[in-house]
């Protein structure tokens, strides 16, 4: 929860996010949270609509990328240099809410390096899928291009038809997917069963699926009359659709076979997939 401003609150240096404050601290927490919230996600799918939306209806306390070296960056500065051990029960005690309830989301690429302090046994999964991988990479392609990583990003660099690459669209669909692969790996290795939300149906029924995560999680009946609207716009726009139909065009004539043989995986769930 967001915490009113103080003096001895605020810092001289710039947060990657501003949720990274300690404005956004809950009451010391001592102990292991009683229920840890992950939300297992690859870039660009839809895994900060859903933090948002579990903050909105109060499941979750403040969340971000806590494992990102990005934003640990800015708890170094607040707490010192600690080891990947002392920063886990740093935001913990900083980070648990009064119900004891923590929440962090990750993608696989910083989640690898805490996977084996994370106390798996207190988690509850949350994997958040994109159907269409290929909209996906454009969309993480044009992350790196703009420096535009959500629809409230400013000050970013602007990006034309001119700025499509083909090379650079194809590795970031090659992370997605390996980072899909560790996940579906993972879970496999540890007898986790997450609960599994695919993008599109997430966007298309935003308040169900917030109250089916919601139920599932506290195994009771959620009642909740309001659902603020997401604050986050779809980014979709005629340049994803331009770089889209060039990328497919530009696979097929490299590799004629490919989307035949992957598009289970191209355009649908790995989680499902796997079973």
């Amino acid at each position: 929860m967001k915490k009113e401003s103080s003096p001895e609150s605020t810092t001289e240096y710039k947060f990657f996010s501003e949720m990274n404050s300690a404005e956004y601290d809950e009451e010391i927490y001592t102990g292991l949270p009683k229920k840890i919230i992950f939300i297992a996600s690859t870039p660009r799918v839809g895994s900060t609509l859903l933090s948002h939306g579990l903050m909105d209806i109060g499941l979750s306390p403040t969340t971000t990328e806590f494992f990102n070296v990005v934003h640990r960056r800015d708890f170094k500065a607040r707490w010192g240099n600690l080891s990947k051990e002392e920063y886990l029960t740093q935001l913990f005690r900083h980070r648990t809410n009064s119900s004891g309830i923590f929440c962090v989301k990750a993608h696989y690429s910083q989640f690898k390096g805490f996977k084996d302090i994370v106390p798996i046994n207190n988690c509850h999964f949350i994997l958040i899928e994109r159907e269409n991988k290929i909209l996906q990479a454009i969309s993480l392609f044009r992350g790196y291009k703009t420096g535009a990583w959500a629809s409230v990003s400013k000050d970013m660099d602007t990006l034309s038809e001119d700025g499509y690459e083909f090379n650079r669209i194809l590795s970031c669909l090659t992370d997605i997917l390996n980072q899909n692969v560790e996940w579906i790996n993972f879970f496999n290795q540890n007898n986790v069963t997450p609960i599994h939300v695919i993008y599109e149906d997430f966007e298309k029924n935003y308040r169900e699926t917030l109250i089916k995560i919601a139920e599932e999680i506290t195994q009771t009946t959620v009642q909740i009359n309001e659902i603020p609207p997401p604050e986050l716009e779809k980014q979709r726009d005629e340049l994803t659709d331009i770089f889209y139909e060039k990328f497919i065009g530009d696979l097929l004539d490299r590799n004629p076979v490919f989307l035949e043989k992957w598009k289970h995986l191209l355009f649908g769930s790995f989680f499902s997939a796997a079973k």
